[in-house]
This record gives structure tokens, C-alpha cells and sequence, in this order.
């Protein structure tokens, strides 16, 4: 195993239960916008990839019997049994699938390509074992020179004059952020009638502690900046982050803006 995957892993099993409690029904969210292109045939096989503790296989499971959900973290994979105990779950890696070819009709993956050490991989290898006809879908977060969470995080970080660690080399976070690139990659592996679009999705937050405590203890990349900050910069990123969510404040609660962009794409049929 490369480091970088290394770390992710790593980071997976540290971090995944806060992950549940702040991000999963955010994340979540976008498998009402993959299931808008899933076929009308309920006994279609679906491929949950980066299923996480299960939240959207329990969402699919409403109008699809069969479906796989797939994790390369231990223990995501024990909080999905947990949750859907009669449903396949393979702990496993996504650029190495342990399926068949053209053996799956619909795959998807909420902001997994985002962890990979090489998501090209990945996406070779859902045009692998993609049925012909079917489809696949996954989303990543849009670039942070939109107005998102991820653009607060980043500017508290900057104007704190925080030191990064030293990490494993990996991806551009927001490669395949640009449509341009994604829709290039998937044409470039095979995939036809891509679509690109981007969601909008709100993330409802009791406060600005929650909003700080949730990229620290439930993230891996900007989790690992966080957690190896002196206590000083870590109270100096909360306070330009108190400044920059005043914009988003209701009146309990805040709601930060997360744009997506989600990619639907099919394989060739016979």
C-alpha cells in the first residue's frame, strides 16, 4: 500500500465516527441527486462505493433490493453492518474491485474520489465492472473560490498563519472538481452521455465550535493540518472562522453553504 493511501486509511479509522456525527447527512444528500438517473428496474445491482456508515444504501434500499456497499475503512464498514445488517458489504479497495466484470448496473461514490491516491484508477475500474448500459455516479466538492465551508476553513488556516505538516504526497483535493478535467477523464475511459451539475447542498450547524471540531476530528487531509497546530493557532483559526460565519448565522443555527458537483455517466450498451 502507497503511503498517501496509507494515510487516508489510517486517518479513516481515527476520525470516522466524528465523520458520522458532523458530515455523513450532509454528504448523504446527494444520493437523492444520483437516484434521479437510476433505472426504473428495482432488481437493478447497485454498487456503493466510500459507502460510509450506510445512510445512503438505507436511502436506495426504499425502491432498489440489491445493492453492495463497499469502504476500504474497517470501520466504516462496521458502522454500515451495524445499520444494514442484511446487506452485502465488502471492506475493500476501490481501484482494485473484487467484482466481476460488467457485473454491476449502477455505481456511486459521495465524495470518495476526493481520498484516493489515484481516482483514475477508480474510475477505470467502474467501467470495469459497469454492465453495459448502466451508469455511474459519484460528486466532489466544488473548488473553494465559490463561497463554501471549505473557503472559511482555508482562509481561518491562512490568516492564522498556520504551519503545514508534512504529509504523504497525494492528489489535488479539487482535481476533479473541474468539469472540464472530469468530463475529459471519463470521455478519455469510455464513458458517453456525461453530465455535470452542481447541487447546492446547505450544512446546518448548531455553531461555529461544531463547524471547527468537525474538519479537526472528523477529516483526514485538513484534519491532519488542524490536529498538528499549537494550541494558540488552533484558538486564532476559530476566531477568524467566528468572523466568517457571522454571514451565515440564523437564529440558532448556522447554515454554510457546500456547493457539490455531481457527474452521471453510462457505459456503451450492447
Amino acid at each position: 500500500m502507497d503511503r498517501f493511501t496509507q494515510f487516508e486509511k489510517d486517518a479513516w479509522e481515527s476520525t470516522s465516527s466524528v465523520y458520522c456525527d458532523y458530515f455523513d447527512k450532509l454528504t448523504a444528500s446527494c444520493s437523492d441527486v444520483f437516484q434521479r438517473r437510476f433505472p426504473q428496474d428495482t432488481n437493478a445491482l447497485i454498487l456503493d462505493c466510500a459507502c460510509g456508515p450506510g445512510t445512503a444504501i438505507q436511502h436506495y434500499l426504499k425502491s432498489y433490493r440489491h445493492i453492495i456497499g463497499l469502504d476500504f475503512s474497517d470501520a466504516m464498514i462496521r458502522f454500515a453492518a451495524a445499520h444494514c445488517p442484511d446487506t452485502a458489504l465488502l471492506q475493500a479497495d476501490v481501484t482494485a474491485l473484487p467484482l466481476e466484470s460488467e457485473s454491476i448496473d449502477v455505481i456511486t461514490m459521495a465524495f470518495g474520489l476526493l481520498h484516493l491516491a489515484y481516482p483514475k484508477k477508480a474510475l477505470h475500474e467502474f467501467h470495469r465492472v459497469c454492465s453495459r448500459g448502466g451508469s455511474i455516479h459519484f460528486s466532489v466538492w466544488q473548488k473553494p473560490d465559490h463561497e463554501s465551508g471549505f473557503n472559511l476553513i482555508m482562509n481561518a488556516v491562512k490568516d492564522s498563519g498556520a504551519t503545514p505538516p508534512s504529509l504523504p504526497e497525494g492528489p489535488d483535493f479539487f482535481q476533479y472538481s473541474d468539469p472540464d478535467f472530469s468530463t475529459s477523464i471519463l470521455h478519455e475511459i469510455g464513458f458517453t452521455d456525461i453530465v455535470a451539475e452542481v447541487v447546492p447542498l446547505i450544512w446546518e450547524l448548531p455553531s461555529v465550535e461544531t463547524f471547527f471540531l468537525a474538519f479537526k476530528d472528523g477529516t483526514a487531509r485538513t484534519g491532519a493540518l488542524l490536529r498538528s497546530q499549537s494550541p494558540s493557532v488552533l484558538n486564532d483559526i476559530q476566531e477568524h472562522l467566528a468572523i466568517g460565519m457571522k454571514q451565515y448565522k440564523n437564529r440558532q443555527s448556522y447554515a454554510v453553504p457546500m456547493p457539490a458537483i455531481v457527474f452521471h455517466a453510462k457505459k456503451l450498451a450492447p
